[in-house]
């Protein structure tokens, strides 16, 4: 067999031809930047020989349905894809054909050792962008920023979820005595939280937190076509220890409108609140409900929620069901749910037909808190189940369970790929 000559390495996407198999257009271009195998090769480009598709130094048309084999045929010099700029990525996309299910991340993704070892801005912004990338790479659809921003090591377990919002705000002590810890541990409000974030000695501002800055970063390198996720005011409530308001409620309210004042002014596709402890609270739903549409109601993107049972260290928190929870899910002013189902008994899925065909549903098809890596065949499968279930057009989203953060990167990043291959292999990709 002849030999086709060097092969063409694309890092623009390990499933980049899906993504060209979904374009509506003749061709999906991206920049490709040319270098010499070995001294006095032909530049295929410039001579006009080798791979037809080749026309131009500068540009790669690789034509819709073709594999990413054909690039390997590129004679002559080496061939790196590239992605040509954040800001094309996004007219490219929002010009695109998209699939009938669509794949996101829920949030975290495990910190690089790098960025623990040199935690600069610098640093951060590169993680970032190699985080967003990745999962571009795996040809997500709306990828998150992996909440990078958010870690502390004096905090790893949550990964930041409760204490990077709450120990920013006004009228808020991070410093926490004895009396307070054993204060809030009478009030029995969190299992798995002995310590409060903090104690509520004022009126609520939104002191230091600037969430605005934290979503910039990620559109800066990654466009705008992508979520941000921020947590609910409920489960942020239930973890302080109130010596101000002295009723949950108006703690509640207080919480929910320094969030939305922020959450206004975030410029991305979409907005996911997360909610981890009211599936253990199904009681105080029209409570927490009402909290979280003032922040949904304050974004004018895309709104979303995701709720879960819980991942603290790969273990499960809440007891309870989604049958107890399909009232207080279509009190949401949302557009679309994330939900843990991968994780979660059959039953959970039966539940789920009771939820509004208003609010679209997305399901959790890979399961976090294990580390064996799906295979397409089971993502497909799971999505086969959901819709036999639900019904044909009520699944809009598959998704992890929750956040990657506990898990190693080789895990998270082969799970990822599983997961839109087995989107991809659902809908005949």
């Amino acid at each position: 067999m002849a030999s086709e000559g060097p092969r063409a390495t694309v890092c623009k996407a390990v499933s980049f031809h899906r993504r060209a198999r979904a374009c509506p257009s003749p061709c999906h271009r991206v920049r490709v930047r040319s270098s010499l195998c070995r001294a006095g090769s032909p530049d295929p480009a410039r001579s006009g020989s080798g791979d037809p598709e080749l026309q131009s130094l500068g540009h790669v048309n690789v034509r819709v349905g073709n594999p990413l084999g054909r690039a390997s045929g590129i004679r002559g010099p080496r061939a790196t894809v590239i992605k040509t700029s954040d800001e094309s990525y996004d007219m490219q996309h929002s010009t695109q054909k998209k699939p009938d299910i669509l794949t996101t991340t829920v949030g975290s993704y495990p910190i690089p050792d790098w960025l623990s070892v040199m935690p600069t801005e610098q640093a951060l912004i590169d993680a970032t962008r190699v985080v967003v990338d990745i999962q571009r790479q795996h040809g997500i659809d709306m990828p998150t920023d992996g909440e990078l921003y958010r870690f502390d090591v004096n905090h790893p377990d949550t990964n930041g979820m409760i204490d990077y919002f709450i120990r920013p705000l006004g009228g808020i002590s991070a410093q926490v005595g004895r009396q307070e810890w054993h204060e809030f541990r009478q009030m029995q409000t969190m299992a798995f939280r002995a310590k409060p974030a903090g104690v509520v000695h004022a009126p609520l501002g939104e002191g230091t937190l600037n969430l605005v800055t934290d979503c910039q970063r990620m559109t800066n390198v990654a466009g705008k076509d992508i979520k941000f996720t921020v947590t609910s005011p409920y489960m942020l409530a239930r973890t302080l220890l109130d010596r101000h308001y002295g009723d949950f409620e108006a703690l509640l309210s207080a919480l929910a409108e320094v969030l939305a004042a922020q959450v206004g002014e975030l410029d991305c596709a979409c907005l996911q609140v997360d909610e981890a402890n009211i599936p253990g609270n199904p009681h105080d739903g029209p409570l927490a409900a009402a909290a979280i549409n003032i922040v949904l109601d304050a974004f004018p993107g895309q709104k979303a929620v995701h709720f879960c049972f819980g991942n603290y260290g790969g273990q499960v928190i809440q007891k309870g069901n989604w049958r107890a929870l399909t009232d207080f899910l279509n009190l949401l002013r949302c557009d679309h749910l994330v939900l843990e189902l991968q994780h979660r008994p059959e039953a959970d899925l039966d539940a789920l037909k009771a939820v509004s065909s208003d609010i679209v549903l997305g399901i959790g098809v890979i399961d976090v808190k294990s580390n064996p890596v799906e295979t397409p065949d089971e993502v497909a499968a799971s999505i086969e189940k959901a819709e036999r279930v639900l019904g044909t057009a009520r699944v809009g989203w598959v998704h992890p369970d929750c956040g990657f953060w506990m898990l190693k990167r080789s895990v998270v990043d082969r799970k990822i790929e599983a997961l839109v291959q087995g989107r991809n292999k659902y809908l005949g990709y």
